[in-house]
């Protein structure tokens, strides 16, 4: 067996280990990565390039992740406005724009995520779901907030090999048309399904990155939730003549 690095070109049909590169700091084969073994199997004669990436800190990683997510989510939703702004004009329920939230979200991020699902009004519960620890957690002035997110991106069924080497549970969002109290209840919602300290819940929290979009005529919302509580809040001012997005960084 030979170890090699990220890039190098090695012969067809050999058994190798690779030393992957931390995608956050660049580092070669930080001290924390596994070295994998790998297939690696040439096209005819040519040598294969090897690619492999893995990150050297979780802490890193969760950034690096919730940044990707929130660009790509921004550029769903101009599009969303650009090319849907009839239903905004006319002041539509959120059921039919979370169907072109879906839509665009399926179409342009799907490449993304290969290995995932994508699922809106997802309402099954897995084996195991426990229904009063739920109702002891996400309650509000005595109403049980619903296990039924707009959008989700998750594996349906575990997989014990790719739940290792990615979160099964990535994205939940929470649409919203108008503010108030529901939006306070999703906030509660997004702050428990991200959270890992609740272990009677753990069949339905562990989302990687929660998502609260309040989508309004001249504004968006952007409000995101990472282990449990608020990490990032984002506001979009709309244009009404182009309909395109100015968007702003707000204190969390």
């Amino acid at each position: 067996m030979s170890t090699v690095t990220v890039g190098s070109r090695v012969p067809r049909d050999r058994t190798i280990f690779i030393a992957p590169e931390c995608n956050v700091c660049r580092r070669i084969a930080p001290k924390c990565a596994v070295r994998r073994r790998i297939l690696v199997a040439g096209m005819g004669t040519s040598p294969a390039v090897l690619t492999e990436t893995v990150y050297c800190d979780e802490k890193k990683r969760k950034r690096q992740s919730l940044e990707e997510m929130c660009t790509a989510v921004e550029d769903v939703v101009e599009c969303l406005y650009k090319e849907q702004w009839e239903l905004f004009e006319k002041k539509v329920s959120e059921w039919p724009i979370s169907f072109q939230f879906y839509y665009y979200m399926r179409t342009k991020l799907s490449y993304k995520f290969q290995g995932y699902q994508m699922d809106g009004e997802y309402n099954h519960r897995t084996k195991g779901f426990n229904q009063e620890a739920w109702k002891k957690e996400i309650s509000c002035d005595g109403r049980t907030l619903s296990v039924r997110p707009d959008f989700l991106i998750h594996r349906r069924s575990p997989d014990s090999k790719k739940d290792k080497e990615s979160p099964r549970n990535f994205l939940w969002v929470e649409i919203k048309r108008h503010g108030g109290k529901w939006l306070e209840d999703d906030r509660k919602k997004l702050c428990a399904v991200t959270s890992k300290m609740n272990e009677d819940l753990k069949k339905v929290s562990d989302y990687e990155v929660g998502l609260s979009l309040l989508l309004l005529k001249k504004h968006v919302h952007c409000e995101w939730f990472q282990s449990g509580c608020k990490v990032k809040y984002r506001v979009g001012k709309i244009c009404t003549r182009t309909h395109s997005i100015e968007w702003e960084d707000i204190t969390v």
